[in-house]
């Protein structure tokens, strides 16, 4: 008898534990990335023009639902000077490593 390997991380992913860990760790980052940036909340009025969708959260927790068999969670900074930031103090990879 074989194990079948997929199945079995597709099961263990599955699991509240796990789900709560990933959801966890994410939460985890966006508090680093606020205490690496904390100018990040401020926008000017055509800043907020870039948070096109109507919601007013820069830094973005989603969860990802498809096209993957693990759970993962997906942190956005959505502000118009993030990439010019990262570029200059990198933020982001320090922050990343904080939580790592």
């Amino acid at each position: 008898m074989s194990l079948n390997y997929n199945e079995l991380f597709k099961q263990m992913a599955a699991t509240p534990q796990v789900q709560a860990a990933t959801k966890k760790k994410a939460e985890k980052l966006r508090r680093m990335l606020e205490i690496r940036w904390p100018e990040v909340h401020e926008l000017s009025k055509s800043g907020q023009r870039f948070l096109d969708d109507g919601g007013d959260e820069i830094i973005r927790v989603t969860e990802a639902t498809e096209g993957t068999n693990r759970p993962v969670q997906i942190v956005t900074v959505r502000h118009p000077r993030a990439v010019e930031h990262q570029a200059n103090t990198g933020f982001v990879t320090k922050a990343v490593k904080d939580v790592s």
